[in-house]
């Protein structure tokens, strides 16, 4: 069953490293073993309390995750249920459930946590009644506590809220609570000494080079055969033909334009853009390959070879440079995508013609100028002529534009949910330039009835109501404003999210801003169509979390 966990979370592309691949795994064996006492009784695991009480077997049931931001702490948390999901409803019950309960603890204090913890009446959304109802109906819970605050008081006072909630639930429910909640608190800072000694703690690490490079290569393939096997299936749907089989993506990144991180989420940008720029250059050709995959024969293979331009050199550039800094220039590195399709019946390979793509800080690409001019960028960023021609009225140089336009075209399409924009250096009022043009630009594009702008400041405490909502609503703050833009009788809007912030509010958002779908225990959105653009105060340091998180550095002293 523990094989068959890391198979599943293979499956996923995670990347676990070798200190927790060995907790989880000792976790694991105590655990299923705890709940299989033999064939004839049902799953039953058991467990002490949930608040870094004894799991089954002994086993410390609270997970404590910490390390630098990007190295997949949060990723393991949705890994872990559904991997676990997958081998209790294979070996155990093909009906049993591990739902995520998450918590994001930046947006809380001890008083207001109190308030949304515990279970005042029939059918409210405590966190105490979500749990409830999961083990109620049978299922797993995992309850995740993200983004676990720095400062070692703070943590104890939420922990212990939490601790006693649990142990509330456990009284209920002795026979099922005890086994059926586990705990993970993900964070980039260490636990308090008194939370280590009741959690499993794992300073997590990142991959090395290699690893980095198989799972680019990995997820290039996924994202490519995704945006190719739509276009497919689209033109198959307009043609009135059957849809074709899944189109086969085989992926070779040259070492040389690896670029060095920790940050897994920069990598995730390089694999958006590039995959992004290589659909689009290809599609010319998919439908043909559609035509021919309908046929009873094997699917089209697309071969991408992925290799450094030395037309702009082999500078893997600086993690989180600015695009501004390439000014008029093509930028500081550069890749040559060669892709070739094979097609059945065996015809020889339809070569496609090279794409050139640029990056000014080695992991946001877009694909090369070919002369430069406005139709140039426009075509590359899918068609946002006016946006491109509205931001080359305002002044900014060739590689922001080509970026912007890039970042809209990705939002367009879906490949960017949500997109970030940070703005640093510089002084206010060239911030609020950068930020007056994109939404000109971006009213170019899409009209002023499908643009819906939302501004705000978060530099305290209290401002996190306006991204949360107030204690008593179900869903308010940021969260209704792109719900509602979602949902607009007019047709879904694209929002643009203006925050003016300083640590404290970087701290707020930075949930929000994480790649997918935003969803607590009680709150959940579709950042689909969402552009977020963090200006952060004169004065302030960009936080390490906020740069893991943009697309795009913007040095406004350029504007």
């Amino acid at each position: 069953m523990v094989c068959c966990f890391w198979a599943e979370a293979a499956a996923r592309r995670y990347l676990p490293d070798a200190a927790l691949r060995g907790e989880v795994s000792e976790f694991l064996l105590a655990y299923l073993g705890s709940g299989l006492r033999d064939q004839s009784t049902a799953f039953a695991p058991t467990g002490g309390g949930g608040g870094g009480g004894g799991g089954g077997g002994g086993a410390s049931r609270l997970f404590y995750l910490w390390g630098l931001p990007g190295i997949g702490k949060t990723t393991f948390a949705t890994v872990f249920a559904a991997s676990l999901e997958a081998v209790l409803q294979r070996f155990v019950d093909p009906e049993r459930r591990c739902r995520i309960v998450k918590v994001p603890l930046n947006a809380v204090t001890p008083a207001n946590l109190r308030a949304v913890l515990r279970v005042k009446g029939i059918s409210d959304w405590s966190i105490e009644r979500v749990l409830e109802q999961t083990i109620v109906r049978g299922d797993l819970a995992l309850f995740h506590l993200e983004e676990n605050p720095a400062e070692h008081g703070l943590q104890l006072a939420l922990h212990a809220l939490i601790a006693k909630m649990l142990a509330a639930i456990t009284r209920l429910y002795p026979d099922s609570a005890a086994g059926c909640i586990l705990h993970l608190c993900t964070s980039n800072y260490a636990p308090a000494e008194a939370l280590a000694r009741g959690a499993r703690v794992v300073e997590m690490s990142p991959p090395g080079p290699e690893r980095q490079r198989s799972w680019c290569e990995a997820e290039l393939a996924v994202h490519l055969r995704s945006a190719l096997g739509e276009a497919a299936a689209a033109a198959a749907a307009a043609g009135g033909t059957a849809a074709p089989p899944p189109l086969d993506v085989q992926v070779t990144l040259a070492p040389a334009v690896m670029p060095q991180t920790s940050d897994l989420r920069a990598l995730k940008k390089l694999v958006y853009t590039v995959a992004f720029a290589a659909a689009q250059h290809a599609v010319p050709a998919a439908p043909a390959a559609a035509a021919a995959a309908a046929a009873p024969l094997p699917a089209s293979v697309l071969r991408l070879s992925l290799g450094p331009d030395p037309d702009v050199g082999v500078d893997k550039g600086a993690e989180g440079a600015s695009s501004a800094a390439a000014g008029e220039g093509e930028g500081v590195c550069g890749m040559v995508a060669d892709m070739r399709w094979d097609p059945p019946a065996g015809d020889a390979a339809a070569p496609l013609a090279p794409l050139r793509l640029v990056s000014s800080d080695g992991f946001f690409f877009h694909p090369r100028r070919a002369g430069g001019g406005e139709a140039a960028t426009a075509a590359v960023a899918g068609g946002g002529a006016t946006g491109e021609a509205v931001l080359r009225e305002a002044g900014w140089a060739q590689a922001p534009r080509a970026t912007a336009c890039s970042l809209l075209a990705m939002v367009d399409a879906g490949f960017l949910a949500p997109a970030v924009v940070c703005l640093a250096g510089g002084t206010a009022a060239a911030r609020d330039r950068y930020c007056v043009a994109l939404g000109a630009a971006m009213r170019a594009r899409y009209g002023a009835a499908g643009l819906h702008v939302e501004e705000l400041a978060a530099r305290e405490e209290g401002d996190k109501a306006l991204i949360v909502g107030e204690k008593h609503e179900l869903n308010g703050g940021l969260f209704q404003v792109i719900d509602r833009a979602a949902r607009h009788p007019g047709g879904v809007q694209t929002v643009l999210v203006v925050a003016r912030v300083n640590a404290v509010g970087q701290f707020l958002l930075r949930e929000l801003i994480e790649d997918g779908d935003s969803r607590t225990h009680r709150q959940a959105v579709s950042l689909r169509r969402v552009l977020f653009v963090l200006s952060v105060d004169e004065g302030c340091e960009v936080a390490a979390q906020t740069r893991s998180r943009a697309h795009d550095v913007v040095d406004c002293t350029e504007f």
